[in-house]
């Protein structure tokens, strides 16, 4: 991406031509663009600009000696980073704890420009997934740094990895908006989640290719579901707390089963009267009644008390 953005801003002939600051020379190679530097450049200095690059943050800390800060703050300036520079500066100042939202800022740049550049984009792509019968284009460096189980896919035994060529990919039991929501995450780190209108398949997408934040955002938004589903009456709620529950179990979703089993206790009596409360398996069972509100001893008091009061008013009644 650099390389070919130096060259849209300056010819072949300016690069080779040591005129470019900090650039000795530009070389096509097969599959690759090898760059020379200036000898001015160590490989240390240039490490820390290639860990900003990829990652938002230089990874300086805050001991480094001061010639390794004003080298890379110099060669910074040079390949004009300007977020970098003021990163070098807030060490220098004792500021240091400005840095980390830097970092925050660029990563979320860094993905609105992966979107709009390579999400579903046919340029540069070497992996297209077929879903729902259309195809998606996708770049196996971005899936494999991603994704543990993309990595396992592309790079090792399975068929996917051996083919030479770009090869199309059949994605079974996936909806294209749900996986595009996944690949949207993978790519930028965001998914479009409020606009979601299947929540479950994209939290199953998240929990078969290993990707927790992903697996923790559904939670909230889905716990978020329930609560607009049940604000009026929650015996009479479309939304199916029960099947939700198990559904959490099976995919691995921790926090949104222990939202459910939460919710369930708590509204006890409501849940009780809903048909599929049978469904509540043994230990959810056993769980929502040993903490369901209002409890059996409050129950059982609120009776006797209203009995003692009925039996007084009758009293009063008499006389």
């Amino acid at each position: 991406k650099n390389s070919s953005s130096l060259t849209d801003v300056f010819t072949r002939q300016d690069l080779n031509s040591g005129k470019i600051e900090g650039i000795c020379s530009v070389q096509d190679a097969k599959e690759k663009v090898i760059v020379e530097l200036k000898a001015d450049i160590k490989t240390k200095t240039f490490q820390k600009i290639l860990q900003f690059l990829y990652t938002g943050t230089p990874r300086l800390s805050d001991d480094a000696e001061t010639e390794e800060l004003h080298e890379v703050k110099r060669v910074a300036k040079i390949f004009k980073m300007a977020e970098l520079v003021t990163i070098c500066e807030n060490i220098e100042r004792e500021e240091e704890f400005l840095n980390p939202s830097i970092g925050t800022f660029l990563n979320d740049a860094v993905g609105a420009k992966m979107k709009n550049m390579f999400l579903n984009k046919e340029s540069a792509c070497d992996v297209v997934f077929v879903v729902d019968g259309q195809k998606v284009y996708a770049h196996k460096a971005v899936l494999t740094a991603r994704s543990d189980v993309m990595a396992a896919m592309f790079s090792g035994s399975f068929k996917e990895s051996q083919a030479a060529d770009i090869k199309e990919v059949p994605v079974p039991n996936a909806t294209l908006e749900n996986f595009m929501a996944l690949l949207e995450y993978l790519y930028c780190d965001h998914a479009p989640l409020e606009d979601c209108n299947d929540l479950i398949g994209v939290l199953k997408l998240a929990d078969e290719n290993c990707q927790t934040r992903l697996v923790n955002m559904c939670e909230l938004y889905i716990s978020k579901e329930v609560d607009r589903a049940c604000s009026n009456r929650i015996e009479k709620a479309e939304i199916d707390v029960v099947g939700l529950l198990n559904t959490a179990k099976i995919l691995n979703a921790k926090q949104l089963a222990d939202f459910c089993r939460h919710f369930i206790s708590t509204n006890y009596d409501a849940f009780s009267r809903r048909k599929e409360f049978s469904a509540l398996e043994s230990s959810d069972r056993k769980y929502v009644q040993k903490n369901r509100w209002p409890p059996v001893s409050y129950l059982k008091e609120l009776e006797a008390f209203e009995k003692e009061v009925n039996k007084k008013g009758e009293e009063c009644a008499v006389m």
